[in-house]
């Protein structure tokens, strides 16, 4: 009797440990799996991004070669947000910018995006680099990504005195007479990009 209950205590141990070890290479798996997840959201919003940008840049760059900066805001102000609403097309997810200082006020940014920018701001006084990264909003993961100013930005969102010219200021005040969104100096942070990826 004694042999059977050593040989039952045996086997519930040997049972118990299979079954601990099962568990927690399924934890361990799990935990990459999320990690993966993870890391794909970044990389494609991301890529995301950085192909609308391009794609943004590209043919700005066209009109302020063909036609002027002046041309180049009476373009943005018509055609920036169909290029944007293409690529949302071709690339299946919902892709926007949003900012503290919007220019066309659909781009103001909500309360807790407006804390993100903060956040973004204080990480650049510090000599940091800002980082991109995801949220979990609703049942879909958001990408954002800090959206930093150059020295082509300063044509149309420097300084009014010295930074853009008057036809173009002439422009951009009658296009948009609540502009928030002049005043920057190079490598500031402008606002964020924003990819909304369904679960």
């Amino acid at each position: 009797m004694k042999k059977i209950i050593l040989l039952l205590s045996t086997f519930s141990l040997l049972l118990f440990s299979c079954s601990s070890e099962v568990k927690d290479e399924k934890e361990n798996n799990l935990t990459e799996l999320n990690s993966e997840s993870e890391i794909n959201y970044l990389e494609k919003g991301m890529q995301f991004a950085m192909q609308t940008q391009k794609e943004l840049g590209k043919n700005l760059m066209k009109q302020i070669k063909i036609n002027g900066t002046a041309s180049a805001v009476k373009f943005c102000s018509v055609s920036a947000l169909k290029i944007v609403d293409s690529m949302q097309n071709v690339l299946h997810a919902k892709i926007s910018r949003v900012t503290d200082k919007p220019r066309n006020e659909s781009a103001l940014a909500n309360s807790e995006e407006l804390k993100y920018i903060e956040s973004y701001k204080q990480t650049l006084l510090k000599g940091e680099k800002p980082k991109p990264f995801t949220k979990e909003i609703g049942g879909k993961t958001t990408f954002y990504s800090p959206v930093l100013t150059n020295g082509m930005c300063m044509q149309c969102h420097g300084n009014e005195k010295d930074a853009i010219k008057f036809e173009v200021l002439t422009v951009l005040d009658s296009l948009y007479p609540t502009d928030k969104a002049k005043g920057y100096l190079p490598n500031q942070i402008r606002g964020m990009w924003k990819v909304e990826f369904e679960k």
